[in-house]
């Protein structure tokens, strides 16, 4: 049975994030963030309550962890330099050249 609350607007949050040498800072949505109306998947809002948290799509779902795919790209072989100088960055654009240059697809 649904424990989910019938109340129009509620939230809940889960927050998880990694701090790398101590000037970045990244996060993930959990599956049960939701943006106009709906959760992921199309799940219903509703399934989110204050006092119960998420009823569905939970953080409990990563308990035995997250696995993806991933890919390592050489940054400064596409930019024909030996390094990324410091606050230099990797952008769209730079992931966009290697696709080409390497002919992968990104989902």
């Amino acid at each position: 049975m649904d424990k989910a609350t019938s109340r129009v607007s509620q939230a809940a949050t889960n927050y998880i994030d990694m701090v790398f040498h101590r000037y970045t800072v990244t996060h993930i949505d959990g599956l049960a963030h939701f943006l106009e109306g709906q959760m992921y998947n199309g799940r219903p809002v509703h399934l989110v309550s204050t006092n119960l948290s998420a009823t569905a799509e939970s953080v409990e779902l990563a308990g035995k962890g997250i696995v993806t795919h991933g890919i390592l790209i050489d940054v400064p072989r596409i930019r024909g330099t030996n390094r990324i100088e410091r606050g230099g960055g990797v952008f769209n654009s730079d992931i966009l050249k290697v696709k080409e240059e390497c002919g992968f697809i990104i989902l």
